[in-house]
């Protein structure tokens, strides 16, 4: 009888504790990503461009955001631009933000119409959007869309 109730009780306060540690995933709120920085790569050819892209990653939550790894994609001027993936692992501090390096592949066609924009309106800011999917470890292995658009300010 003592068995079988410490059983009941153990199963119970298991399941609690697994019930718990799958809660925050709900709780957990998007990250602000804004694009910090591009520049090429220097692996460059006639088929593919390669871009070194910072991503500002802001936390607003009260805990530590473990990522798994992200998908995204950049569009300039309206324009999509250029995508990639990343497997690597950057814990993002609570209430806190991080810059996570990234690559991006764009094609000569995408490059080519970026170069027509610039040179058809010289004195306009150029704008950016960055959306895709962030993955965080844990919590259900959650995965997070986001979008931000900005423009680049000439001097900051």
């Amino acid at each position: 009888m003592v068995a079988t109730m410490f059983g009941k009780k153990a199963t119970i306060f298991a399941s609690a504790i697994l019930l718990w540690a799958c809660a925050p995933a709900a709780d957990l709120q998007t990250p602000a990503v804004t694009l910090s920085d591009i520049r090429p790569s220097g692996r460059m050819t006639a088929f593919e461009q390669r871009y070194d892209v910072a991503l500002r990653i802001q936390n607003p939550n009260q805990i530590d955001l473990p990522l798994d790894g992200l998908s995204y994609a950049v569009a300039l001027n309206g324009q999509d631009f250029a995508r990639g993936v990343s497997h690597d692992r950057e814990t993002i501090p609570a209430l806190g933000e991080g810059i996570v390096h990234v690559m991006v592949s764009s094609n000569a066609l995408d490059w080519i119409r970026q170069i027509a924009e610039i040179q058809a309106h010289p004195d306009t800011n150029p704008s950016y959007k960055v959306s895709g999917t962030i993955y965080v470890r844990g919590y259900n292995n959650t995965a997070m869309p986001f979008s931000q658009s900005g423009t680049f300010t000439p001097g900051r």
